[in-house]
């Protein structure tokens, strides 16, 4: 589904499935990985034709596209495809399972959360070989490039992992030295369903249904704190705002809860009408309460 913020205009592509992993920096081209069918495929959709090019690829889970929009890094367990809008689907398998991708800034490299026992694999984005491993204590399940181009950020719970990258160009096969430096974020050990990282590169905000709350690290400071949202509700996902002073947050209480990054303040919480009452046979279900202007039946 396509929204022009101009006009308000909905249009819907139904020949294109599934969930939306990745937009390409330039905006022409969106990566969209259909799970439920089968056999799974992946879909690249032209954003100026309106039109998609559909890939066999069962479970992909993770993209990023380089930072020049030509290429994308695909991740489906141990198998790395590499879309390019130049050359044909490239398969590459991997020793273990990645979870992320992140393209380093600069262009250079990528970064894989996983695709080694070891940790971290990098890659060469020019031949897509295989540059170094980064050691971690568990391959992350997250990994953000960093603005300043000089560091990624990977989140292996209990700690966030940063790293300093000191490359070196040489052609087609630039070498790339790593230096990681863990920080324990104090909140024992969970599991993480989102890393976001502010547009300045300054702060990094981790998503948990398993915390009460969304944990905030200041990346130069080193240090960690947390934001409760007003009642208490559990975070499950959120974005920020362009000029990154508001972080949106989709709450397990149903509402969309509006947050001041500078202060942490729940300032604003907007509840959806629970239209979600009758299954497919028009049989009501307990235990949610219904908009009787707004009933939408549930699959």
């Amino acid at each position: 589904m396509v929204l022009n913020s101009s006009s308000n205009a909905v249009s819907q592509f139904t020949s294109t499935p599934g969930k939306v992993l990745a937009v390409s920096p330039d905006g022409s081209k969106v990566i969209v990985s259909d799970t439920s069918d089968t056999p799974n495929q992946v879909f690249v959709f032209d954003t100026s034709a309106n039109t998609s090019a559909a890939f066999s690829i069962t479970g992909a889970t993770a993209v990023d596209f380089s930072p020049d929009s030509l290429k994308a890094y695909i991740i489906a367990g141990s198998t790395l495809y590499v879309y390019s809008k130049l050359d044909a689907l490239q398969t590459i398998p991997l020793p273990a399972p990645a979870n992320d991708v992140a393209f380093f800034a600069e262009g250079a490299f990528a970064y894989l959360a996983g695709g080694d026992p070891a940790g971290i694999m990098v890659r060469r984005t020019c031949d897509n070989g295989e540059a170094e491993t980064v050691a971690t204590a568990a391959p992350p399940g997250f990994i953000r490039a960093l603005p300043n181009a000089t560091q990624m950020l990977a989140l292996t719970p209990p700690t966030v992992d940063v790293i300093d990258v000191t490359t070196t160009p040489t052609g087609c096969t630039p070498t790339v030295r790593d230096n990681l430096v863990s920080f324990d974020l104090g909140r024992g050990s969970f599991t993480a369903n989102q890393l976001v990282i502010a547009q300045d590169g300054a702060t990094a905000y981790i998503l948990s249904p398993g915390l009460n709350g969304i944990v905030v690290f200041d990346i130069g400071a080193e240090i960690s704190s947390t934001i409760s949202l007003t009642g208490n509700a559990v975070p499950l996902q959120a974005s920020l705002s362009p000029d990154g002073t508001l972080l949106i947050v989709g709450a397990a209480d149903g509402m969309l809860h509006e947050i001041q990054t500078a202060t942490g303040a729940d300032i604003g919480q907007i509840k959806f009408p629970l239209g979600l009452c009758l299954n497919t046979a028009g049989q009501q279900f307990t235990g949610i309460t219904c908009n009787p202007d707004l009933v939408a039946v549930k699959p």
